[in-house]
């Protein structure tokens, strides 16, 4: 699959926090006894999904998604070594306690993310961290992590104006008063790219002790692992691996796909085939000819001259069909199927409540979906249906024969029930 690659600069200063934000903890990777791979398709709910999962202490968490570690490793020749030192780093669990060892823990991964969002700058890692000390000086996490991020995106424009607030997973309207002179977003943030946008936010986080990493399972949640599940058993030697099978109608799916590739975010990498994409090349001639946007299917080649919705469906159908896929050919991995449109729904505690019994987690996840929902991630608000503005597009992408066979396999047949 096409990956980023050189960017020689970003790789050695990456290399750098590397070795300071290594887990003090001998093979990381091979302590961990349980592996929990959530897997979807992109805008299945995939990132609101993991947040919930965040606020439970019994399971171990990534700060985000891994697919920039993967990227990262990538630019190393695809090191595993480099892989699980990353994966290490970025271990843990969300924290509300804020003393100066979480604050120099913040300073060296905003660091980082900063560099990953912005390969091409050439932003200074103790510079960074130097960034982050100055805008925490005063600030309390109760109120709220974004205000820090927002403090140190304003230290970091002062030397690199192209650090584009509006690429982060930001309100506009704040980013608007917050940065008047930022240049609304227009295509890809850079040439090449570590991290995709919307850019993620950094928490305040407890990183763990082997005792933790032996005994709570660590979840992975990014829909780009349902083509990752193999790789995954052999990444983590000594962890049994169980599988969450999200699923979302495929109306909802595929018109969240295509808003994101109308989107300012959501690009993934530039491709030396040449893209006529109709509803999106010939919209955006500046980019869309060599961007692709999100994960690339296998038989991605052979859409590079379909429609958008062709493209969105097939980026739906593919990850399903290699879960099913894993599934079927690994009788000893245990899985659940659980449906998005539960989990935002008026029931939903008893989804969570059926988890906690499966992952034993004595029913802190049932009590975590009680909470208000996050937005995240969001192309507009929320709302059930909004897919139906776009019926008459998604109605014949929708009805060909590989994807109806794979709608009808994941239960969705009646299109009535679709949310």
């Amino acid at each position: 699959m096409p990956h980023t690659t050189g960017l020689a600069g970003a790789r050695a200063r990456l290399d750098a926090l590397r070795r300071v934000r290594r887990l003090p903890v001998e093979e990381p990777l091979r302590a961990v006894r349980e592996v929990i791979a959530v897997v979807s398709s992109s805008r299945g709910g995939s990132t609101l999904f993991g947040e919930i999962l965040r606020r439970c202490e019994g399971l171990l968490h990534l700060r985000a998604e891994v697919n920039p570690l993967f990227v990262v490793a990538g630019l190393d020749g695809g090191s595993t070594d480099v892989l699980a030192d990353e994966l290490g780093a970025e271990i843990g669990n969300p924290t509300s306690t804020v003393g100066e060892k979480e604050v120099d823990d913040l300073a060296l991964t905003i660091a980082w993310r900063l560099i990953a969002q912005w390969p091409e700058l050439d932003i200074d890692p103790d510079e960074a961290r130097r960034w982050v000390h100055e805008s925490a000086s005063g600030w309390r996490a109760d109120g709220g992590w974004r205000e820090l991020h927002l403090r140190v995106l304003t230290l970091a424009r002062r030397g690199h104006p192209g650090v584009n607030p509006y690429y982060y997973d930001l309100p506009a309207r704040v980013v608007a008063e917050r940065f008047p002179d930022a240049p609304l977003p227009a295509g890809p943030p850079g040439g090449q790219l570590v991290e995709m946008p919307p850019f993620v936010l950094v928490r305040p986080w407890r990183r763990p002790e082997r005792a933790a990493l032996t005994s709570r399972p660590l979840v992975l949640s990014t829909p780009r692992n349902a083509f990752r599940l193999p790789f995954l058993r052999a990444l983590f030697p000594e962890a049994r691996l169980r599988v969450i099978h999200l699923t979302r109608n495929p109306a909802a799916s595929v018109n969240g796909l295509i808003d994101g590739w109308l989107h300012h975010g959501f690009f993934n990498v530039a491709v030396d085939e040449p893209l006529a994409i109709g509803g999106y090349s010939d919209v955006f001639p500046d980019w869309g000819g060599r961007w692709w946007c999100y994960d690339f299917p296998p038989a991605w080649r052979g859409f590079t001259g379909a429609t958008l919705g062709e493209v969105c469906a097939e980026q739906w159908r593919s990850h399903h069909a290699a879960v099913l896929e894993f599934l079927g050919d690994a009788p000893d991995v245990e899985s659940r199927r659980v449906r998005f449109e539960a989990v935002v729904g008026a029931g939903r505690t008893e989804v969570f409540a059926d988890l906690d019994d499966w992952l034993g987690t004595g029913g802190s996840l049932a009590a975590a979906a009680d909470r208000e929902l996050p937005t995240v991630m969001a192309t507009a608000p929320p709302r059930p249906g909004r897919w139906e503005a776009r019926a008459e597009v998604l109605a014949p992408v929708l009805e060909s024969a590989p994807v109806a066979e794979t709608t009808a396999t994941l239960g969705y047949g009646d299109p009535t029930t679709w949310a």
